[in-house]
């Protein structure tokens, strides 16, 4: 089980990255987790959320 205290440190560090930085996590969440990354992507375009929703759901995913 992931703590809260776990999933609370990881957002407080993506928080801090610039946008090369996060692309770099997305890039190795790819690697690393590809099915993981391809459910956050699809959801948020399947479920008919706007933009920033699905940015919103692919950054939470990613913490978790």
């Amino acid at each position: 089980m992931i703590s809260a205290e776990t999933i609370t440190r990881t957002l407080e560090e993506l928080s801090v990255n610039s946008p090369a930085q996060a692309q770099a996590v997305v890039k190795e969440m790819s690697k690393e987790q590809p099915v993981i990354l391809a459910y956050l992507l699809a959801s948020g375009k399947n479920e008919g959320l706007d933009e920033d929703e699905a940015q919103t759901l692919l950054y939470a995913g990613i913490a978790v």
